[in-house]
């Protein structure tokens, strides 16, 4: 998830537009917004490489990048969506709305929280090799079929939550 963001951070201007505007407009709620984000993300990319266990508040961070992820890729995804959907296919933007919507509602009830995050680190190599899947994934999407940010980010997210399970396996085969 933090490897698709930070790819729509380097290389998407309308997300680099929105960031730059909240850094403009001065609210403190943005300026703390975009510092937990930056954490998060290092925290995300260095636990890669760590052999030491996650503290809880850099758990915390860490859930709040996916939480974030989840929220703007669905939220944001759906609504582009939205405007650009006819007839029965509607109901594809709206499930990622209600996708998006639900990760801060699950937290805010408690069945999301900072034990969703292992304790374990990722094995570095399904990680890498996860990584890279993401990349050549945002590459497709962004570069060659030109989807909106936050369609983007949706389907990236909705690899890195899914399909990477898959990969550990592939790599671990004795894993859970």
């Amino acid at each position: 998830m933090s490897v698709a963001v930070i790819l729509i951070w380097i290389f998407d201007t309308t997300f680099q537009a929105k960031i730059h505007d909240m850094i403009a407009g001065g609210n403190p709620k943005a300026m703390i917004f975009i510092v937990y984000l930056a954490i998060g993300l290092s925290l995300s990319i260095y636990h890669l490489f760590a052999t030491r266990a996650k503290s809880l508040v850099e758990k915390r961070f860490m859930l709040f990048i996916a939480l974030t992820a989840n929220a703007l890729g669905g939220i944001g995804g759906g609504i582009h969506g939205l405007r650009h959907s006819q007839g029965l296919l509607i109901v594809f933007p709206i499930l990622n709305i209600v996708s998006g919507l639900s990760w801060p509602v699950l937290q805010k009830l408690g069945i999301i929280d900072e034990t969703c995050i292992d304790d374990e680190n990722a094995a570095v190599y399904p990680a890498v090799f996860g990584a890279l899947l993401i990349g050549l994934l945002f590459c497709l999407l962004h570069f060659e079929l030109k989807l909106f940010w936050a369609t983007t980010l949706s389907i990236c997210v909705v690899y890195a939550t899914n399909v990477s399970s898959f990969v550990e396996k592939i790599f671990r085969p004795n894993s859970a």
